[in-house]
């Protein structure tokens, strides 16, 4: 056995053993046999974005009175799409882009909102009638930025139901549930996914 006052010991001195679910499941199906002396602490925290999440910005890109109108536009290689109301003729861009865009299968939208709240310097190319424009920005650089999520009042997800009298507040679900019953939510991240990983109790 170990209590959790040991485990957070072990993680102060910098000697616990720490996997992911991913790393986790890959040794059980591997056939290892993981004991508690193979592990200490299994980390749950996914990076998978959510669909339906995006940001709105407004972006400087050149001086004023450059071009008219933003063709295309790509921060870090994501594209974006130039918001309907141009104000290029500021020197900015306001854009839309999702958080599931990718520039290439390493590289997307949520890895760009994270260097964004880093403070990284993000590297901004814009298409405007056959020329191009590039600018380098942080986040302190945009005067206007905003992540908006448009799947917060969803309620057509699968969940655990727990019949208690307890009031579980869910991510998907801004009403609650009607009769005995209240809510409860599941992760659809794959490895942490109770419904995949434990089939039989669905």
């Amino acid at each position: 056995m170990k209590t959790i006052e040991e485990i957070n010991r072990k993680i102060a001195r910098d000697e616990a053993i720490i996997l992911t679910a991913a790393e986790l499941k890959s040794m059980v199906r591997a056939g290892q046999k993981v004991t508690l002396d193979d592990v200490d602490v299994v980390t749950t925290g996914t990076f998978g974005v959510m669909s339906g999440t995006m940001a709105v910005m407004m972006v400087p890109v050149a001086g004023k009175c450059s071009f008219e109108r933003a063709d295309s536009i790509w921060l870090n290689g994501v594209p974006a799409q130039p918001g309907p109301c141009p104000n290029e003729r500021l020197g900015v861009v306001d854009l839309v882009i999702n958080g599931t865009a990718h520039a290439d299968d390493r590289y997307g939208g949520g890895h760009l909102f994270r260097d964004l709240v880093k403070g990284k310097e993000i590297d901004v190319l814009v298409e405007a009638h056959g020329r191009r424009y590039e600018n380098q920005v942080t986040l302190d650089d945009i005067d206007y930025a905003r992540i908006i999520t448009t799947r917060l009042a969803f309620k057509n997800y699968h969940a655990l139901i727990n019949p208690t009298s307890a009031t579980i507040n869910t991510i998907f679900s801004v009403t609650g549930l009607t009769g005995p019953f209240t809510e409860a939510t599941v992760s659809g991240c794959g490895e942490i996914n109770p419904l995949q990983n434990d089939p039989p109790a669905g």
